[in-house]
């Protein structure tokens, strides 16, 4: 695919965006501010077919019962992104996360048009998605103090869902982050090392809407996916579609023995 032809078209097509003239010529160069030439450089160098994994780690999951080793394990493998097999009331999230009007989200990149809905968040600021990791480095007060916010209110099966979940031990930062027509997520990595340490729910995912590691590819998101993914390698996010991306982001200590019993129930 030709990523920047790809652009041109959406960018001409969707009644959202104002269309400089220059755009007739389509320099990205000269409009910034609508796609920043470090997303165009990402996304033309990058790979947007889906990637998989062609690797057996069925031994792995065998012949150890600790999970931190087994995720080790995993990442040693260069595996990115596991699909887990759990039970969780995607229709009821979904529903509840489509009912939150979307002049209620809080504005995350206003030029990327990225916002977010938090259910779980920093006490100082309900608004925030950060994690306590991140709000600890940047020197904030109490980084682990969180508490359900307004929107939770308004999302009372998610929420109980939520508090009971057998996947994690406890609870931090939960959200709904949602990616408007023509979106992005600028291109970036959370962490040094890789690891096999947050999930990713899909609440909704349209077809042209990419999440993509540089190096490796688009992962396969679906919506009802919920899945393990591994946010070291430097990624970004691109809505091509004419509709809402929704996911769900969860932090939290997982229930590690909960995870293996998960791991081994989906992949053996």
């Amino acid at each position: 695919m030709d990523i920047t032809s790809h652009f041109r078209t959406f960018i001409l097509e969707n009644n959202n965006q104002k269309i400089p003239k220059e755009f007739e010529s389509f320099d990205f160069n000269i409009a910034p501010e609508v796609y920043p030439k470090k997303l165009i450089d990402f996304f033309t160098e990058a790979k947007l077919e889906v990637f998989g994994h062609d690797v057996d780690f069925s031994q792995i999951l065998r012949e150890n019962d600790d999970c931190a080793s087994v995720l080790k394990k995993l990442s040693a493998l260069s595996i990115k992104y596991l699909k887990l097999g759990v039970d969780w009331p995607f229709e009821d999230v979904q529903k509840e996360a489509l009912a939150i009007d979307r002049s209620e989200y809080k504005v995350t990149d206003p030029y990327g048009r990225w916002m977010a809905a938090p259910l779980h968040s920093y006490i100082h600021d309900p608004t925030s998605m950060k994690s306590p990791k991140r709000l600890e480095k940047l020197g904030l007060p109490d980084p682990w103090s969180m508490d359900w916010t307004e929107f939770a209110e308004k999302c009372p099966k998610t929420v109980e869902w939520i508090k009971n979940d057998p996947l994690y031990k406890n609870i931090h930062r939960v959200g709904f982050l949602i990616l408007e027509p023509g979106g992005y997520v600028k291109p970036h990595s959370d962490y040094d090392n890789p690891a096999l340490s947050g999930v990713n729910y899909a609440i909704t995912h349209p077809k042209e809407c990419y999440w993509t590691m540089k190096e490796y590819g688009s992962v396969d998101f679906k919506a009802g996916d919920c899945i393990l993914m591994d946010y070291s390698p430097y990624h970004s996010v691109i809505n091509l579609s004419n509709e809402t991306r929704i996911h769900m982001l969860r932090g939290g200590h997982f229930d590690m023995d909960y995870l293996l019993e998960v791991l081994r129930k989906t992949y053996l």
